[in-house]
């Protein structure tokens, strides 16, 4: 019986020391939250603004910013009754209402007019004679305007050929978050 006791008794401490019963084992554990997301950068023109002529004839109305895709993303500039050398000269702003930084490139994307010279200069490109590469880069930070002048009228020297003339432009702003 010594020798079958003995066997049944190294069984069980062999099955316990395997099992782990009857020792304390220590476990902990590490745990990884987060979570992450984008920032934003969206150009935007606001105020104040203004509008003046060089002749108590122009009409140089103030620039508004029309709405689109829930932002003021588009500045109008309209200058009318020019005669020749008049001009019309804008101030507006433009602020960069997201929450990265950027830089600006201004050209002219598309010009159409009736004849006759005109003439359209800003502080973000010079003067615009389209076709036109990309001018800039302007830096512009989260919240931060860049104040925005511009120049519009028709060339002087012009002679009756111009009456009633006109022109439309498109200015391009294009932006890159930085």
């Amino acid at each position: 019986m010594g020798k079958r006791w003995l066997m049944g008794l190294v069984a069980v401490v062999a099955f316990v020391a395997v099992g782990g019963l009857g020792f304390a084992a220590f476990t902990t554990s590490a745990y990884i939250n987060g979570s992450a997301s984008a920032g934003t950068f969206q150009l935007q023109w606001q105020g104040p603004a203004s509008g003046t002529p060089s002749a108590y004839y122009n009409t140089c109305p103030t620039p508004y910013a029309t709405t689109t895709t829930n932002s003021s993303d588009t500045l109008v500039l309209s200058a009318g009754n020019l005669a020749p050398g008049d001009y019309c000269v804008f101030t507006a702003q433009l602020v960069d209402i997201g929450t990265l930084p950027g830089n600006s490139y201004d050209f002219v994307s598309t010009d159409a007019y009736s004849g006759c010279s005109w003439f359209l200069t800003d502080n973000f490109g010079g003067h615009h004679n389209p076709p036109e590469t990309p001018l800039g880069p302007i830096g512009i930070a989260p919240g931060s305007p860049i104040s925005y002048s511009a120049t519009l009228g028709l060339s002087g020297g012009q002679g009756n050929g111009c009456q009633s003339a006109w022109l439309t432009f498109t200015v391009t702003v294009t932006g890159t978050a930085t």
